[in-house]
């Protein structure tokens, strides 16, 4: 469905909450022409190009912010995680990894607890995954400071301690953002899908948000679809500001297919 749109001359943008290196593999995976198109990751912190795969733009955590929310997560014995190139580690940090043998463009996903919800993430992103101490997730941190962290956190986690996180750390140069009942994403202040958004129109397409349609599902969708001309929400979205920026609910949930359905009613084949 998405390559129906690309031969009517309709660009597709994918918005995810993602790493670069996991939108290129599902890129490859939906079989879509990357000629010419662009994705946000990371929420909004990063674009890259799906053609070249190289970064055209992002935005990174203030250093100040990173070692706020390192104090944060200690305090509270959270897990902290980040996603850190190979080549990093590769370079001052071989003797925490256990090998040698990793391809190169290889990414880790580390962290400060070895947790259940640590452990659910790395089969998630199918990544390696490297625990160290605070001390040296942080000099990790220092050699490539990263456009997002991540506190992974049990779903029954209660509304009260994701509200207060939420208080203490959705201040000053950074934005909180809770992506999936087990992630609190921390991100930089004015990062959204919604401002990514706006930067791939003005600066890539020469086009107006408002020509734009957008589907969402989680709270990391609000300011992409507030951005974007017409905006709907799948039937398994929850959030009520979500719901809220949303134009119109849709009848089917993700794995239902809403986008294809929604995709097909635009192309005449519903």
């Amino acid at each position: 469905m998405l390559r129906r749109l690309q031969d009517r001359n309709v660009h597709v943008l994918i918005a995810t909450g993602r790493m670069p290196f996991d939108v290129l593999r599902i890129v490859s995976e939906l079989g879509i022409r990357t000629f010419n198109e662009y994705a946000i990751c990371s929420n909004g912190s990063q674009i890259i190009s799906l053609e070249t795969g190289q970064l055209v733009w992002r935005k990174r955590l203030p250093w100040d912010s990173i070692l706020q929310v390192a104090q944060y997560c200690q305090d509270n014995d959270l897990c902290l995680e980040c996603y850190v190139p190979y080549a990093v580690l590769q370079s001052k940090f071989r003797h925490l990894l256990e090998s040698d043998a990793y391809p190169d463009g290889q990414i880790f996903l580390v962290a400060t607890q070895d947790n259940e919800q640590h452990r659910a993430h790395a089969v998630m992103t199918r990544l390696p995954s490297l625990i160290v101490t605070r001390e040296e997730f942080l000099r990790i941190l220092s050699e490539d400071v990263p456009t997002k962290l991540l506190i992974p956190g049990p779903a029954t986690e209660s509304p009260q301690k994701k509200r207060d996180l939420i208080a203490r750390l959705d201040a000053g140069q950074c934005r909180v953002c809770i992506t999936k009942p087990i992630f609190t994403e921390v991100m930089p202040r004015g990062v959204s899908k919604g401002a990514a958004l706006a930067w791939v129109c003005a600066n890539k397409y020469s086009a107006d948000p408002a020509d734009v349609v957008a589907v969402g599902d989680a709270p990391n969708d609000i300011e992409l679809l507030q951005a974007a001309g017409r905006g709907y929400a799948v039937r398994n979205a929850t959030c009520p500001e979500l719901l809220a920026a949303a134009d119109e609910h849709l009848e089917r949930t993700n794995r239902e297919d809403a986008v294809a359905h929604l995709i097909a009613r635009w192309v005449g084949e519903e």
